[in-house]
């Protein structure tokens, strides 16, 4: 079975409008400009910029060629995942490098893989008890609290838990739509592990048990395994989720051993 690789690029979003609109005629098309919504503020047109630059060096770096404007078309899926980006080969093809886009606190990270993925990044930052009552079910955050152990304070494992949902909306292809209490997300099992060689920083892989509501009777959960890290950036934690390729007892490496 073909292992999955997975590639990484972080990109700073551009602080001026100057800047942004420069980076947008170097990079991105016509096309690509038109899927940013027109009343966008600057700061989302310039967090939109960003991610589209990251995506094209995280495609660039997974298959090995030359990152630019003509690297692949970053447009957006239409019906049931509508909104959800997808990269555009040259001859109007939808590529089968699957990708994901996150942003927060002035940076944009993609990421691109051989199979389905979901990334979200969040600030690390205390929040009122009321957030925990709207993001998770019950019992979410003391089984993060376990897994992850007493070295990490509560506003980290809470941080994790949420883009750990993120991510999992994101690979389910619909994002918040759905609804942060429509799906959980519990780790199965956690361990130390280095982190991929373009994203530095402490990690941890975990294999992550997905259950959302089913479409057809939202009184049962459907559970899907998904295998992931968590990603420690200085006061961000970016949590990666991604279809494994394996047995759930199987870890596939981003960089495809």
């Amino acid at each position: 079975m073909t292992p999955v690789a997975i590639r990484f690029a972080t990109v700073p979003v551009p602080t001026h409008p100057s800047v942004r609109a420069a980076l947008s005629r170097r990079w991105l098309t016509r096309e690509e400009l038109s899927v940013c919504p027109a009343r966008a503020v600057e700061k989302r047109r310039a967090e939109f910029v960003a991610g589209r630059i990251a995506a094209k060096i995280s495609i660039a770096r997974l298959e090995g060629v030359g990152a630019g404007r003509d690297t692949a078309r970053i447009l957006v899926e239409r019906g049931q995942s509508a909104g959800r980006p997808i990269a555009i080969a040259n001859r109007a093809e939808r590529s089968r490098t699957e990708i994901s886009i996150t942003h927060v606190d002035g940076v944009a990270i993609a990421g691109a893989a051989t199979t389905r993925i979901g990334l979200d990044l969040v600030s690390v930052e205390d929040r009122a008890a009321s957030f925990d009552v709207e993001a998770f079910a019950p019992g979410e955050l003391a089984a993060w609290g376990r897994a992850l152990g007493e070295n990490h304070a509560p506003a980290a494992i809470r941080a994790i838990a949420f883009a750990a949902k993120e991510a999992a909306l994101k690979w389910r292809g619909t994002g918040l739509r759905d609804g942060l209490q429509s799906v959980r997300v519990a780790p199965l099992e956690v361990s130390d592990d280095i982190g991929p060689a373009d994203l530095p920083g402490l990690s941890h892989r975990l294999v992550a048990l997905f259950s959302r509501r089913s479409a057809h009777d939202p009184s049962r959960w459907r559970e899907i395994e998904l295998f992931g890290w968590v990603i420690r950036l200085e006061r961000r934690v970016l949590v990666v989720l991604a279809t494994a390729c394996a047995p759930c007892s199987a870890w596939c490496r981003a960089d495809g051993t």
